[in-house]
C-alpha cells in the first residue's frame, strides 16, 4: 500500500466531524503527502476543504 493510501486510511480513524481539534491534522498530512508525491491537484482539493475549517494547524507550532 502506498503512502497516499496510508494517509487516506488514517482520516476515518479520527474524522474532523468528530474531533475538530485533531482530526484535520490527518487531512493536513494527506495534503503534504500528496505534494511530496507530485499529486498537486489532490493536495489542492484537500487544502481547499481545510481552509473552510477552524482548527490549529499541526505543523505551525
Amino acid at each position: 500500500m502506498g503512502a497516499i493510501h496510508e494517509a487516506q486510511d488514517a482520516i476515518p480513524l479520527m474524522p474532523s466531524a468528530k474531533d475538530a481539534m485533531n482530526g484535520p491534522g490527518f487531512e493536513e498530512n494527506l495534503a503534504i503527502t500528496d505534494v511530496i508525491l507530485g499529486e498537486n491537484r489532490l493536495a489542492i482539493s484537500t487544502l481547499s476543504q481545510l481552509l473552510q475549517m477552524l482548527y490549529t494547524a499541526f505543523y505551525y507550532y
